[in-house]
């Protein structure tokens, strides 16, 4: 077997990670590292998730934690082109890796493997006995790796017995509907899992400032009344959407945007389409004169053939093609660091989905100050602005999605009403304070007081929460509850009003 590690040290590009990036390839690192000396096969592996945003890196994240490990990986995505795309970037910061596809023609196996799902799924023992494999790391683990026990993935998982799993998304959640109402749930609070906990979240707040394009948001009216939800209440139907865009005359809007903003000067536009005869008429139609209504365009979906979408992607990205069309296509693995705007001219009720369109102008460049989305849906209306999305562990709740202050998780994402943080822990934690209110210390420095006392400081409450030992008694395992239930009230406040404080000054 081919040892890239050594390679790789070699061969490591001088690029030198951001403050952010730096902390999370130490906790991946630590993480992993830990996870495989304490590994206990009854209990399986460790499967944790970090919460990366767009542009922030994570093809560096991945190669630098692998790099640091030096343990043999398989690097897993959906599909081939996202394997592909992500291995063009992992060469481009020095990495080495060998690609294991069927697809792609390639099944070369070695320290450092990119794979996808489908070409894998039946050579799980394989890695295991012969190349022991012990370290997964997963990417876009929202979707595409169903958690049922007669899912491919989890039969590649059982079959191959790895110690540690590490799963990378922007959007660690799922849409999931029922009779009652259709859900946005954490991937780590549904029922089957692929995915336990979460090691790490980049805030979009932590890096907005310094390491994304400014965002600008600009909406133009939008009736909404047409739109119909489907059965599942997940997203709306295609005769909905139809009636809706035909009514608020969204594709005049775009070809007379897109030609406004050619004129003044713009090199690159993607538009995100309602259907694929939309985008084939505005890439390729012409007027009554034989010229085409928008210049140097081309149009993309799913059905387009592979040589044909790279010769198109490639001309973008050249700039040689000015306006790109697109359904269904380019909301994951499309990176453009130069692209300025993006149109949405198709509405969705999938934060996801329109995480990952806005996704596409997140990034810094040299050549542009700002990302411009132009939204003619309603989405920006429907969904909020990115930077006010969170992922946080909720003191007493758990792991939500959330938005200045508000619960985005696990409650009805077609209902106007959503409870307040506030609320949802005073809620979680009822039963918690009344049991531990009174709660005092029967030993050490703070003899006699109360657990919420505020003179307690907190490095005493984790050293209690974390270390102490019980000896088996049950007064001094209550007093440990009460401390770790205190210090997480207590980080939860310091994060709120600092980010409150934050906001504020902008």
């Amino acid at each position: 077997m081919i040892d890239f590690f050594k390679m790789n040290e070699i061969q490591s590009a001088p690029l030198e990670p951001w403050p952010f990036q730096a902390e999370t390839i130490d906790i991946i690192v630590n993480f992993v590292k830990d996870a495989i000396q304490n590994y206990d096969p009854k209990k399986g592996p460790k499967r944790e998730i970090v919460v990366a945003p767009t542009g922030t890196g994570k093809s560096l994240l991945i190669g630098k934690a692998l790099s640091g490990l030096g343990r043999n990986s398989i690097v897993m995505q959906p599909n081939g082109e996202l394997l592909m795309q992500n291995l063009e970037k992992f060469y481009s910061y020095g990495g080495m890796a060998s690609v294991y596809n069927a697809k792609l023609k390639t099944k070369l196996i070695s320290s450092c493997t990119f794979v996808s799902l489908k070409s894998v799924k039946e050579i799980g023992t394989i890695f295991k006995d012969y190349y022991n494999v012990e370290v997964v790391f997963v990417d876009e683990c929202h979707y595409g790796y169903p958690p049922e026990h007669t899912s491919e993935y989890y039969k590649f998982i059982e079959s191959l017995q790895p110690k540690v799993i590490i799963g990378f998304t922007a959007t660690p959640i799922r849409l999931v509907s029922s009779r009652r109402m259709a859900e946005l749930k954490m991937i780590n609070r549904i029922r089957p899992k692929n995915w336990d906990d979460i090691l790490h979240v980049i805030q979009i707040q932590d890096i907005y400032k310094d390491y994304w394009a400014k965002l600008v948001y600009k909406q133009e009216y939008y009736n909404k009344e047409l739109l119909k939800l489907n059965q599942a209440q997940t997203d709306y139907t295609e005769e909905s959407i139809k009636k809706a865009n035909d009514a608020n005359k969204v594709n005049n809007k775009i070809y007379r945007i897109v030609n406004d903003l050619i004129a003044d000067g713009y090199k690159s536009i993607l538009v995100f389409v309602d259907f694929v005869e939309t985008g084939n008429t505005l890439a390729y139609g012409k007027d009554k004169n034989g010229n085409p209504w928008v210049l140097n365009a081309e149009c993309v979906h799913a059905k387009t053939p592979t040589k044909e979408r790279d010769r198109i992607v490639k001309s973008f990205r050249s700039q040689k093609t000015t306006v790109l069309f697109n359904h269904s296509t380019f909301t994951t693995g499309f990176d453009y660091k130069e692209l300025p705007v993006v149109i949405l001219g198709r509405p969705t009720n999938s934060f996801a989905l329109y995480y990952q369109k806005i996704g596409r102008v997140c990034r810094i460049h040299q050549n542009k100050e700002i990302g411009l989305i132009i939204d003619l849906c309603g989405n920006v209306q429907r969904h909020g602005t990115l930077e006010d999305i969170r992922f946080e562990k909720i003191p007493g709740y758990g792991w939500a999605m959330t938005k200045n202050g508000i619960l985005m998780s696990d409650v009805d994402i077609n209902s106007p009403y959503k409870p307040s943080i506030e609320k949802v822990i005073k809620g979680a934690h009822a039963t918690k304070e009344n049991k531990y209110n009174y709660v005092i210390f029967h030993t050490g420095n703070y003899v006699g007081l109360s657990v919420k006392d505020p003179t307690v400081p907190n490095d005493y409450l984790s050293w209690v929460a974390t270390q102490m030992d019980t000896n088996g008694m049950k007064e001094l395992g209550r007093m440990k509850d009460a401390c770790r239930v205190e210090l997480e009230r207590r980080n939860w406040e310091t994060t709120q009003t600092r980010w409150q404080k934050e906001n504020t000054l902008k």
